[in-house]
């Protein structure tokens, strides 16, 4: 098998020559550190390159919505003007302004030495913001990009579209804390808010499926923060679900990912129809998700891909890393359905001789998996 259909076969539960293995992402400070680009090198290409010489199953993004829509302009609706300054402490911080025929937005955001960013201000303030909000610019996706990466990509991996799940960018728009706080205190507006925000990815997912990409990629990291099954079936998961079968009508595999605390929704995951669930961060790596339990619960339903303990792969020995690595296939991977992947992505912290005694240990046993 090449690895495509490899990860196809895994994600759909069906048999496979061996289990596929492969890492979430590098860190752009791993990256540099380990594997710069070459002057003129595709980042994809660099990215694809980083994935096999370890002998992984690359999983590659090739495509998406659009996450902060403060940067894009959407003329007569949404303009979008930005001032840049240099802060005291060398960061590059952007204030945007954004014009709509129901009142203007502003949010402010910092960039570090291009390795991470984060927002000072949020876009959605108070209340009063959701008239402006309902502007929210119409997606631009080049289907035609799309499907060029995809062919570029080829048999060497599965290329995925995605978008952020509900929750993931109403906490993008809004403050995190408010965003904790609005469900609870104002649960109609919330409810306002969130049918703003679920329509912009509606529209987003809809646009992204009409690439020939096979699989379509929902990202609810913030869902790990914890969130109680009624809260969610209320406020998340119908604007889920509403992405998913969008996804599913036009023949997606849906990937859900979902990083930290899980155990509590893990049903309502598996049935909202997903194929694949990640990363079944245990509670060893500030998760709750206990391996054995979930494959009891809803293993003969989906894909899982994760459970490898990141905390292992920057802190462990290579036969610490071994032993987790049996750990997760001797749990995860009988009965099909399984990816070896850490919970977490590659960081800067990570030793290079440790994430190659992963590959190494994924080569040697990860053949014994997979097979009815």
């Amino acid at each position: 098998m090449h690895s495509r259909e490899r990860l196809v076969a895994a994600i759909r539960r069906q048999e496979v020559d061996r289990v596929p293995a492969n890492i979430t992402y590098y860190t752009q400070d791993f990256s540099q550190a380990h594997f710069p680009m070459r002057e003129g090198q595709d980042r994809r290409e660099a990215h694809l390159e980083a994935y096999t010489r370890f002998g992984f199953d690359p999983l590659i993004g090739v495509g998406g919505g659009e996450a902060r829509p403060w940067r894009v302009s959407d003329p007569g609706r949404w303009e979008v003007t930005e001032e840049s300054r240099q802060t005291p402490e060398g960061y590059l911080q952007i204030h945007y302004r954004v014009q709509t025929p129901a009142g203007d937005l502003d949010t402010v955001y910092t960039q570090e030495n291009q390795l991470s960013g984060w927002q000072e201000e949020p876009l959605v303030k108070d209340e009063g913001n959701l008239a402006a909000l309902a502007y929210l610019p119409r997606p631009h996706v080049d289907v035609e990009a799309v499907d060029a990466a995809v062919d570029r990509l080829g048999d060497r991996g599965l290329g995925y579209i995605g978008v952020n799940g509900l929750w993931q960018q109403a906490c993008y728009l809004r403050d995190m804390a408010e965003m904790a706080m609005d469900p609870l205190i104002r649960p109609e507006w919330a409810e306002r808010y969130l049918g703003i925000v679920g329509d912009y990815l509606a529209e987003q997912t809809e646009a992204l499926c009409r690439s020939k990409a096979e699989a379509f990629f929902i990202n609810e990291s913030y869902l790990g923060m914890g969130m109680s099954p009624r809260m969610f079936d209320r406020f998340v998961r119908p604007h889920d679900e509403r992405l998913i079968q969008i996804a599913k009508d036009a023949g997606k595999l849906v990937l859900y990912h979902d990083c930290g605390l899980g155990r509590a929704l893990l049903e309502r995951f598996a049935d909202m129809g997903i194929d694949y669930l990640e990363t079944l961060t245990p509670p060893g790596a500030q998760g709750d998700i206990e391996l054995e339990d979930a494959r009891r619960r809803i293993g003969d339903r989906v894909c899982f891909r994760g459970a490898f303990n990141q905390q292992v792969l920057e802190t462990g020995t290579p036969a610490d890393i071994e032993a987790e690595v049996l750990r997760c296939l001797e749990t995860m991977a009988p009965g099909r359905g399984y990816i070896l992947c850490p919970s977490g992505p590659i960081l800067g912290s990570v030793p290079m001789d440790n994430l190659q005694a992963f590959a190494d240990a994924a080569r040697e046993h990860c053949g014994r998996y997979g097979h009815a």
